[in-house]
């Protein structure tokens, strides 16, 4: 027998048994479930009029709104990647369900526009939002003018 068989020899059972130690770690690694974080609002929101700005300690998320033909179109921009975003405007009255956002050219932009008879008349109205980055679930519901 060579030395280089020798060695592989010896040495192979010490990768097998890290090399399955590291598998573990991975894979307990992956299945952790993602932390949920509130966010809540900077300032009293006045959507119609300028930005909402929504943080948490490592998430700042800024929604605005404008009228158009079709409905209210609202706006949000990220500071890191969002993989999906979620909004609901809730009605006391009647059911409410939430309308997922579109991403706009990346991720940290996303865009959904709300029919005409979504927002109530009278403000201010409450709203849902929730969002998901790589790591953390965020979630938030405030009112607004």
């Amino acid at each position: 027998m060579n030395t280089h068989l020798k060695i592989a020899i010896g040495i192979a059972p010490f990768l097998l048994i890290g090399g399955w130690i590291a598998a573990d770690y991975w894979d307990n690694a992956k299945q952790q479930p993602p932390r949920e974080i509130a966010l809540t609002l900077k300032e009293p929101c006045h959507l119609s009029r300028n930005r909402c700005v929504l943080e948490s300690a490592q998430l700042s998320l800024q929604l605005q709104s404008e009228n158009s033909a079709e409905g209210t179109r609202v706006r949000l921009l990220a500071n890191q990647p969002l993989k999906g975003v979620l909004l609901e405007v809730v009605h006391p009255a009647r059911g409410s369900s939430p309308l997922s956002m579109a991403a706009v050219g990346s991720p940290q932009r996303w865009r959904v526009t709300l029919p005409h008879n979504a927002l109530p008349v009278d403000p201010p109205v409450t709203l849902r939002l929730a969002c998901q980055t790589s790591h953390s679930r965020c979630y938030a519901e405030f009112e607004a003018d």
